[in-house]
């Protein structure tokens, strides 16, 4: 496809097992936008028509309808692809690698941010990341087809490393910018450097019982004056509060109509992002930005021969494949290995903006880092349900796709921060202890010859 302004088009493809364009409102390569893909479940039962109908109903009522995405379309693409996996199988059995279909695991379908997988029928749904070692080249989430406000919760987890904000929630801080904090001192210091009260974070407690503080403006009051006072100073309406019994059995009153969606993602009801949320996600736009004007700083002049040549070359290449090593980061317990798996021409692996704990550092000739991606809470799973859960398996896999159109990676390395697992949602003692350096240098060079 070489006209991808602005359009839906969920049509046919000669290649509908790989990416098909539905929307898109620039022409950029995907590394400088905001890749999501939808896949089907099994419970369509191969009705295309009704899954198409479901697709285009997401993109136009959920994603492009949601605060701080439909204005700022400019940054995403959405395509779909004709493959199919068995949600309640995966969400029954989470750990079992088995059921997670091969595509999400050998980079076939490269550059996608996020897979959805949308289903009728309903089942747990869930984000399961690359970077917490679930053997996944994309990450993945999954959502009902008509609870468009449950698939951008999730998609606030899988592609912004959004906190829930609810009592009881898996909560966890993405460090350099989060909606939610370990520490009241940090959440003060983050809204003030952001322009917000600082004194307004608010105290929520996780499903191990430990204290968190939300960025967020509070939505529950203590009398119900309060609760129409504030939705008056916010032009909203007064008599939009609710009564609600908080998990230690106090009445508050509830703000209904000023929730974040990663409070409540409102099932069918698309909620905004809140403010916190809000500056989390635009600092992700400005970074994308940063990124185009890198590029553009990099390029030929526009109207020369060269632009025109390069133009072409987008054209033949619009989905901006370049040389790529598949690399794959193997943790059992306490013992980790790296491994080379291949090369292709595909897209890069976005580095995560969330700071985690685990550094996975790709290093050239002379320890010179080419690329670094933050891995957070190895192997842990994040379900939604009644009850919210958190597991940590002790086996897992990460893959990354590296660039590697520049200098040849030689060393991979790991290092740990204790401190920034302690601010992870994870209950537990983390089991990793030091660092590791990897020599790929060999396996680098053979993998690239075969391009």
């Amino acid at each position: 496809i070489s006209d991808r302004f602005a359009r839906f088009d969920a049509g046919t493809s000669p290649w509908p097992e790989d990416k098909v364009l539905l929307y898109s409102a620039s022409r950029r390569p995907m590394g400088q936008t905001i890749d999501l893909a939808f896949f089907r479940d099994v419970d369509y039962r191969d009705s295309l028509a009704l899954y198409r109908s479901d697709v285009e109903s997401m993109v136009r009522e959920g994603f492009l309808s949601a605060s701080s995405f439909g204005a700022s379309r400019e940054h995403w693409a959405f395509y779909t692809t004709d493959r199919s996996a068995d949600g309640a199988a995966i969400s029954a059995d989470i750990g079992n690698q088995a059921l997670i279909p091969t595509f999400l695991k050998d980079f076939s379908i490269p550059g996608v941010d996020a897979f959805c997988l949308l289903h009728r029928e309903s089942y747990t749904d869930r984000s399961l990341l690359t970077e917490n070692f679930h053997a996944l080249s994309n990450n993945l989430f999954s959502a009902e087809a008509y609870n468009h406000g449950t698939a951008v919760h999730e998609c606030g987890h899988a592609i912004f490393h959004l906190s829930d904000e609810y009592g009881g929630c898996a909560c966890f801080q993405t460090h350099a910018a989060s909606n939610v904090f370990r520490e009241a001192a940090d959440c003060a210091e983050w809204n003030r450097a952001n322009g917000f009260p600082a004194e307004s974070c608010f105290e929520l407690r996780d499903l191990y019982d430990r204290s968190w503080f939300s960025a967020e403006e509070p939505a529950f009051f203590a009398t119900r004056e309060a609760c129409r006072d504030h939705n008056l100073a916010n032009g909203l309406s007064p008599d939009s509060c609710r009564t609600f019994i908080d998990i230690a059995g106090e009445v508050k009153h509830w703000a209904f109509g000023a929730t974040c969606i990663m409070h409540d993602d409102g099932d069918d009801l698309v909620r905004p992002f809140r403010r916190a949320c809000a500056r989390v996600i635009d600092g992700f736009y400005e970074t994308l930005a940063a990124d185009l004007g890198t590029l553009a700083s990099l390029g030929s002049t526009p109207g020369s021969a060269a632009s025109a040549e390069a133009g072409a070359a987008r054209y033949e290449n619009v989905f901006g494949y370049e040389p790529v090593l598949e690399v794959a980061m193997h943790r059992n317990g306490a013992d980790w290995s790296v491994a080379v798996e291949g090369a292709r021409y595909g897209v890069p692996t976005s580095a995560t903006l969330a700071g985690g704990e685990v550094t996975m550092r790709i290093l050239g000739v002379g320890g010179v880092e080419l690329a670094s991606y933050h891995l957070a809470e190895p192997g842990a799973v994040h379900r939604h349900g009644d009850e919210d859960a958190f597991r940590v398996p002790e086996v897992g896999t990460v893959r990354i796709s590296v660039p590697a159109s520049g200098p040849r990676p030689e060393f991979v390395t790991c290092d740990f921060d204790r401190g920034r697992a302690g601010r992870s949602a994870g209950g537990g003692e983390p089991t990793y202890r030091q660092g590791f350096v990897f020599d790929v240098a060999a396996a680098a060079a053979q993998a690239l010859q075969g391009l």
